[in-house]
C-alpha cells in the first residue's frame, strides 16, 4: 500500500527496531494519506477508501485486513497514523515469543 499510494518522487521508509517487548516494524510514506473519517474502516475486509479509484488502487481491499489478522495471531499490535495528503505511518509491534498450539500441547 505504501508504494501503491505514494506518487513518483515520493518516499517510503521501512524501519525494524528492537524494543523491550520484542520488535517494531515501521513503514512511513509521503503518499496520499487516509482521511480522518475513513480511518475507522482501514482494517475492514474489502474496504477501499473513497479516493482509491483515482489513486492507482486496483486491489481488493484485503491488504490491511490480512496484515491485522497476522499481527493479531502473533499477539502483536498495529497502529496507523495518517491524514489526507500528508502520508501514512504504520507501526507493528510483535512480542519476542508467543504461545503456539501444536498437536503435542503448547510451546513457547
Amino acid at each position: 500500500n505504501a508504494i501503491k499510494f505514494t506518487p513518483s518522487g515520493g518516499r517510503v521508509d521501512v524501519e525494524l527496531l528492537a524494543i523491550p517487548e520484542g520488535a517494531r516494524l515501521v513503514v512511513t510514506d509521503t503518499g496520499a494519506g487516509i482521511a480522518a473519517d475513513e480511518m475507522p474502516h482501514v482494517f475492514e475486509r474489502f474496504w477501499r477508501g473513497a479516493r482509491a479509484p483515482e489513486l492507482r488502487a486496483s486491489g481488493s481491499g484485503m491488504g490491511l485486513s490480512i496484515v491485522k489478522s497476522i499481527v493479531d495471531m502473533h499477539g502483536g499490535t498495529i497502529n496507523i497514523l495518517s491524514a489526507a495528503d500528508q502520508g501514512t505511518r504504520v507501526s507493528v509491534d510483535l512480542p519476542r515469543s508467543i504461545a503456539v498450539s501444536s498437536p503435542g500441547g503448547v510451546r513457547v
